[in-house]
């Protein structure tokens, strides 16, 4: 705003939410009507032509129901891609989107083993900002790039939509706080003190899936391509939130509407976890602790401003050298690429 003192910054009103909803006993088939009809709205709000779109299908629940309404709106037209992960999980993986790929009437399919590509690779793209799984992105996206693929379907936003609300989650003890990794230094400390104060209104949009969106387009772009969020649109967030807390938990809408598809069994209760963690802990491992000695031996100003500690990260070192791993190593693997990055600029 700006008046005659001069030019004032403010941030807008929080954006208004809604809470869940009490439904009819005889409502299910209408809340499963209903998200259909809301996806059918979203996509083809966009601009894309179907011969050079690409469903980013996972396997995981969300990008699945985004895949199975590009099926239906263009049978057979819109190609796939995804990351395969490591070992039974992998396996598991490739056969299940072989069975959505056939049941959701999609097209032809591109895949990238993440074992090829493990984070922190020699020759792998890496900023602070990437997630574990950007080398093997980069590896994919340049694949469909070649294939003439303008427009990338996520289901990015699917987690938030159908999230617990504020209300639902068990308040923590007051003061209660995790304690610190053994590599944090006291400089990062002092700054997490800080991280609640002035932060922004709520916003329409989940913050995480706005960072989540913000992560993931400079890849896409870079390989010129358009990504597309559906689950994000604000009319199927307001959905969601909406909804019944049955009919959130374990994601249960989005696997109802895809056994409506003709999805049944492993495809929509796969016994096997597909995540990410195995493929960061092998990143650290082979590439990681190669890249904490250099830290070690020739210095880093993470180390140096007192943003990390050279004995929590000597100790990380040889844990990760002997195969050991706990729940937080993606923090370590946070601190690795933003020292990556620093060490780009100098």
């Amino acid at each position: 705003m700006h008046d005659r003192n001069g030019l004032a910054l403010r941030y807008p009103d929080p954006a208004p939410h809604s809470r869940p909803r009490t439904l009819r006993p005889d409502a299910g088939d209408a809340v499963i009507d209903a998200f259909e009809q809301l996806l059918v709205d979203t996509i083809g709000g966009h601009v894309y032509d179907p011969a050079t779109a690409c469903a980013e299908l996972s396997g995981g629940m969300d990008s699945a129901n985004v895949a199975a309404t590009l099926g239906v709106l263009h049978p057979h037209q819109v190609e796939t891609a995804a990351m395969i992960v490591l070992s039974d999980a992998g396996c598991q993986q490739a056969r299940r989107r072989d069975g959505f790929i056939g049941r959701l009437a999609l097209g032809a399919d591109t895949t990238v083993p993440l074992g090829r590509h493990l984070p922190f690779c020699p020759s792998g793209p890496r900023g602070p900002y990437d997630d574990v799984y950007s080398e093997a992105q980069a590896a994919m996206l340049a694949q469909l790039a070649v294939h003439g693929i303008r427009t990338v379907f996520t289901g990015i936003g699917g987690d938030e939509m159908l999230a617990r609300t504020a209300d639902e989650w068990e308040l923590l003890p007051a003061g209660t706080a995790m304690e610190p990794t053994p590599w944090i230094g006291d400089r990062t400390l002092a700054g997490l003190k800080e991280t609640d104060k002035g932060i922004a209104p709520a916003t329409v949009v989940n913050e995480m899936t706005l960072s989540a969106q913000a992560c993931a387009a400079p890849a896409f772009l870079r390989a010129g391509m358009w990504p597309t969020h559906p689950l994000s649109d604000p009319r199927l967030i307001r959905f969601g939130e909406w909804l019944p807390w049955e009919w959130r938990s374990h994601k249960r809408l989005f696997r109802a509407r895809l056994e409506r598809r003709g999805c049944h069994g492993e495809l929509i209760h796969p016994p096997l976890s597909e995540n990410f963690a195995p493929t960061m802990r092998a990143g650290l491992r082979r590439h990681g602790v190669a890249h904490v000695d250099m830290m070690l031996r020739g210095g880093s100003p993470l180390i140096d401003g007192g943003y990390l500690r050279p004995d929590g990260l000597a100790a990380a070192r040889d844990r990760l050298a002997a195969g050991e791993y706990v729940e937080r190593d993606a923090e370590l693997c946070a601190a690795l690429a933003l020292d990556q990055t620093l060490r780009a600029f100098s």
